[in-house]
């Protein structure tokens, strides 16, 4: 028995207590290899950089953060596994991370135990996804080389476009005989697309012989083929055509996986946006729905109040079918089908023991935290069994809602926590002394008592109704407005002051303080307004009142200074200058008291 090799994941981020931490428990926990880089552009010069089995890249990171090197790296490589891993939880973050190609995204906080487990099993989730695609791709590879010219499509026609050869590979996929097809036109195989085709050929000339197309084939049971031909034209002297060569191959496979992959990029996206639990489950189901072809399903969850699992939601054309298939399994002893957390699948043999309309059923177990929270049913009245192909995209829809689970319910309840604080915070708003305002963009959306009296106002609707720039003064209008004209704000509060107008035209001097809050779950600026009016006067009375005695001071003619404690000069009148014209040098600059008298009474002087 071949072992599958070790796993080696490369952990950009720049706090080496993470990379510590993460590096020591998922190599001694999980046995998986972790290399560490604390920076972008490190990552980005490793030339082992994708020898790595899956890529943990924080978020945020001084040099290159977690987009951008996200970005860089997936113009380099599409397939290796990449999670994102980052201390923010916004929806529009998520959005973001799978836009730019992230595989998972992780947010960091809560339970380390928890989230180091979680980090594990996506690691395990992408690193084996991204094995068994590239261990498909290396057997597709190898199986081209060996067998491709046997298994394409041979078809030669007329040039009325009437089969003449076919090579056992064709009818066998068409699962028609090949005396059946010899005498056919190629046209037929294809009613619906007849002049698609005619329109290729008409096309094609002696330079440019070759044509390509992707025609579906209606097979049985609904079933349709796809085939990717190559149209070769030939052509006699006379430019007229003599036959038509054809090579072709069946697509179907990449064409399902191409659909089940648009359908799974279409649910994560839809997954990433979810704040509810419905809606998560109902994306979910529609996409379990589409990808298998099991037309009716419905979700059973374990309800908290009764621990027993009751219907959530269902959906298709036979739901009251399916309901009473689940309730003969009941009451028949067959409850230990949503006993296990294995994935159980039925087929019509399975099947006709019970009275229904089903000949196909399925049971998908949600697991959070290894253990199940719910199921998936889904059942057909139209297919014999579930295709082994599509149980493993089926299992992947149902296997992402574990995580989906745990993020609603914990933005919930950071929601219900915002809440709170917002209420509680009110209350205290309705008793400060301060004036307090709430902005949204440039309107007023609550103000306190405080503001009320402050600005002269009984009913605050008057500030709802027009901006607030309006009460500023010009310098205080244009302080203002900097703050206001991003939605990206210093996330610091910032300080002004100036002259604010009241209702009856009053002006006070004041100051504003603005702090950036979340309110009712947007952003907005919390305003402290103080009124600052009498301080104002007293500073400008003081001003005044100096400004007087200096200009008496300076007609004594007396000799009259100032200095500090050090002796330096703050102020002199003109005394001084008129006693210094007859004892001092002209050319010499007094900075110190001490300069005013000779070098004989400096002593007594500083001594005084």
């Amino acid at each position: 028995m071949i072992s599958d090799p070790p796993i080696r994941v490369l952990f950009v981020d720049d706090e080496p207590g993470m990379l510590q931490a993460i590096r020591d428990y998922l190599s001694i926990v999980h046995s998986i290899g972790v290399d560490i880089c604390n920076s972008g552009a490190d990552a980005l010069t490793r030339e082992d950089l994708f020898e790595f089995d899956c890529l943990i890249i924080d978020y945020e990171m001084p040099d290159i953060d977690g987009i951008v090197l996200l970005k860089e790296i997936r113009q380099m490589n599409t397939d290796i596994p990449i999670i994102i891993f980052t201390g923010k939880g916004h929806e529009d973050v998520a959005m973001e991370a799978i836009n730019a190609g992230a595989d998972f995204y992780i947010k960091k906080g809560g339970n380390p135990e928890e989230l180091f487990a979680e980090l594990a099993h996506y690691i395990r989730t992408g690193v084996g996804r991204f094995r068994a695609e590239q261990s498909l791709i290396e057997k597709e590879r190898r199986y081209r080389a060996v067998v491709e010219d046997m298994t394409e499509f041979v078809c030669r026609m007329d040039a009325d476009g009437v089969i003449v050869f076919v090579n056992s590979a064709f009818p066998k996929s068409l699962q028609i005989s090949l005396e059946t097809l010899k005498g056919m036109t190629f046209f037929s195989l294809y009613p619906d697309h007849q002049r698609e085709i005619e329109d290729a050929i008409s096309l094609c000339d002696p330079d440019n012989p070759v044509a390509q197309l992707e025609l579906p084939f209606q097979a049985g049971h609904g079933r349709t083929i796809w085939h990717s031909w190559i149209i070769r034209v030939i052509f006699n002297d006379r430019f007229d055509i003599q036959e038509i060569q054809a090579v072709g191959r069946d697509v179907s496979r990449q064409k399902e996986s191409d659909r089940q992959g648009a359908i799974l990029r279409e649910l994560g996206l839809s997954l990433a946006s979810c704040s509810t639990l419905e809606s998560a489950l109902r994306y979910s189901l529609t996409a379990a729905i589409e990808i298998s072809g099991l037309e009716t399903g419905a979700v059973y969850m374990y309800t908290q109040s009764s621990g027993r699992i009751s219907p959530f939601l269902d959906q298709g054309p036979y739901r009251a079918a399916l309901h009473r298939l689940y309730e003969e399994f009941s009451r028949n002893g067959r409850k230990w089908i949503l006993n296990t957390d294995d994935p159980l699948y039925m087929s019509m043999t399975d099947l006709l023991r019970y009275e229904t309309r089903f000949t196909a059923l399925a049971f998908i177990p949600i697991l959070r935290y290894e253990e199940v929270t719910g199921w998936f049913i889904l059942a057909s009245d139209q297919l014999i069994e579930v295709p082994y192909e599509l149980r493993g995209p089926l299992e992947g829809v149902v296997s992402q809602l574990g995580n989906v689970i745990s993020r609603i319910e914990a933005e919930e309840a950071l929601r219900d926590a915002l809440i709170e604080s917002e209420e509680r915070y009110m209350q205290l708003s309705e008793t400060s002394p301060d004036a307090i305002a709430i902005l949204s963009g440039n309107t007023v959306v609550y103000m306190n008592p405080a503001a009320n009296a402050l600005f002269e106002v009984d009913n605050p609707e008057v500030f709802f109704n027009q901006p607030l720039q309006d009460f500023l003064d010009t310098d205080l209008q244009n302080w203002f407005h900097e703050i206001l004209k991003t939605k990206e704000r210093e996330k610091s509060p910032r300080a002004g002051e100036g002259f604010l107008k009241t209702k009856s035209g009053r002006m006070i001097y004041g100051e504003l303080i603005t702090v950036p809050i979340s309110h009712a779950g947007e952003d907005a600026v919390l305003l402290l307004i103080r009124d600052k009016t009498s301080q104002r006067m007293q500073e400008q009375a003081l001003i005044e009142s100096e400004r007087r005695f200096r200009e008496m001071a300076d007609l004594l003619p007396e000799p009259l200074f100032e200095a500090d404690t050090n002796g330096k000069l703050t102020f002199c009148n003109r005394g001084v200058y008129a006693l210094l014209a007859r004892s001092h040098r002209p050319d010499k600059e007094i900075t110190m008291a001490s300069q005013l008298v000779s070098k004989q009474e400096q002593l007594r002087f500083s001594t005084i």
